[in-house]
């Protein structure tokens, strides 16, 4: 399920830093040290190996693709992050 709009991790840090009042910026993490990250938070091998690599996928474009799914289970139109952001924007200024 998607939003209206296809964002990347860049955009998507930016818009809530925007709403936060604050800069907030996406950093990449290389596949290995991701597959670690996730190895040492608990998942197995596989699922960190299978996760890591589809974040790879996913920063490479792999999921740049807007769906209908939203409005057909809801029958109301997605909000954007930017409009989900600045409503919760309280809440993203006490991170």
């Amino acid at each position: 399920m998607t939003g209206p709009e296809a964002l990347s991790y860049a955009e998507a840090a930016a818009i809530i830093g925007r709403a936060a009042g604050r800069d907030i910026r996406h950093v990449n993490v290389e596949v290995s040290a991701l597959r670690e990250r996730y190895i040492k938070a608990g998942l197995s091998p596989d699922y960190a190996g299978f996760m890591s690599e589809l974040d790879e996928k996913i920063k490479n474009g792999k999921e740049n693709r807007i769906t209908d799914t939203v409005e057909r289970i809801t029958g109301k139109k997605p909000r954007s992050l930017a409009d989900f952001a600045n409503e919760h924007a309280g809440r993203w200024r006490l991170l």
